[in-house]
């Protein structure tokens, strides 16, 4: 396309044949490398599945709407669930599997359904502890700098949920935490501490 024409978009319609003006946030820039870029304002944009359309215009010529679906999720996952009991013993006795079940929110805050989710995406663990010496059940919970990817067992239809399963090793007696954090595909995460064990 050269300089006089435009490559613009609209969301879940097509654009019209006549670009917006030269300063409409719906055209899209010209990037020295040749393609064209744009930031859509999610602002006002529900949640769930959407298509962006995009179309070019250079001097009488009016280039086909190309289609990109997406889907806007804002919303945290679920916080992760534990099944009970532990299995124990698994390694050595202070080894245990942790198993549980996560999912995606899917519905607004206000209570809305949503048409489509970006689901999850993993499941990580870090394990904690606190001072074994200190009987203070407010003492802080020191967690390991990096996170262990879990075990994601994605469920056979959207009405059940994920699985997830781990094998945590603790390093002393007492007083062993797991924080597990749930991500879904849009980046979102949420997560929550188990223990003391």
């Amino acid at each position: 396309i050269s300089t006089a024409g435009a490559v613009y978009y609209k969301i879940d319609s097509a654009p019209a044949e006549t670009p917006p003006s030269g300063t409409d946030p719906h055209r899209l820039e010209k990037k020295p490398d040749g393609k064209y870029t744009a930031t859509i304002d999610t602002s006002g944009l529900a949640e769930g599945e959407h298509t962006v359309h995009i179309r070019a215009q250079e001097s009488s010529t009016v280039y086909d709407v190309k289609n990109i679906s997406f889907v806007f999720d804002k919303t945290l996952p679920k916080e992760p669930e534990l099944d009970p009991p532990l299995d124990s013993n698994v390694f050595s006795k202070w080894s245990h599997i942790f198993k549980g079940t996560v999912e995606d929110i899917r519905t607004t805050p206000g209570g809305t359904p949503i048409t489509k989710v970006s689901d999850i995406e993993k499941v990580t663990y870090q394990v904690g502890t606190q001072d074994e010496n200190n009987s203070s059940p407010t003492a802080s919970i020191d967690y390991e700098p990096n996170e262990n990817p879990a075990k994601l067992i994605p469920p056979v239809s959207s009405s059940v949920k994920y699985k997830w399963e781990a094998i945590v090793s603790f390093s002393q007696k007492t007083k062993n935490y797991v924080r597990v954090t749930v991500y879904d595909k849009a980046g979102n995460e949420t997560y929550k501490d188990f223990g003391p064990y």
